[in-house]
């Protein structure tokens, strides 16, 4: 069934902690895989139909080109530091990989056949983007003991 040509939702992530960004990005059309990954390159989520082994390949890729677009935009930046870096589109002849900075210690990623509408991949990247990092700067709960920020 198509919505706004989308396809049905499907449950399309693995149980990794941040797989649940993906999940509206793996419903755009044409788009094939989704990575979520740490800065050092560890797999905090994945679609399903990328195998752990490829995702951990694909993210030690993913991190070193993230470390090199940041040491380039501070070189061309005449920066004495590392730049953040907000996305970096790979294309090749039979897709596209988009990655895209979720702060400085995030990063999502997601791969998409040539057919694809950039424009509602990259809206809806940053639209993931906003989400992840409200989850991650949301203080954990405390059960019981009453006291704020205590970790138990």
């Amino acid at each position: 069934m198509m919505i706004e040509g989308r396809r049905e939702p499907k449950l399309r992530t693995t149980d990794e902690p941040m797989s649940w960004v993906l999940e509206p990005l793996m419903d755009i059309p044409h788009v094939r895989h989704g990575v979520v990954l740490a800065s050092d390159g560890l797999v905090q989520g994945r679609s399903t139909n990328l195998p752990r082994v490829d995702a951990e390949g694909a993210s030690a890729m993913l991190a070193g080109i993230i470390s090199s677009s940041r040491g380039l935009l501070g070189a061309f930046a005449g920066s004495d530091g590392p730049e953040d870096v907000r996305q970096v589109v790979v294309e090749g002849h039979h897709g596209y990989v988009f990655l895209t900075g979720a702060g400085r210690n995030a990063v999502i990623a997601v791969y998409t056949d040539t057919d694809v509408d950039l424009g509602v991949v990259a809206h809806e990247v940053q639209v993931q983007v906003k989400k992840l990092g409200r989850a991650m700067s949301t203080p954990a709960r405390q059960h019981g003991s009453g006291a704020v920020g205590a970790v138990s």
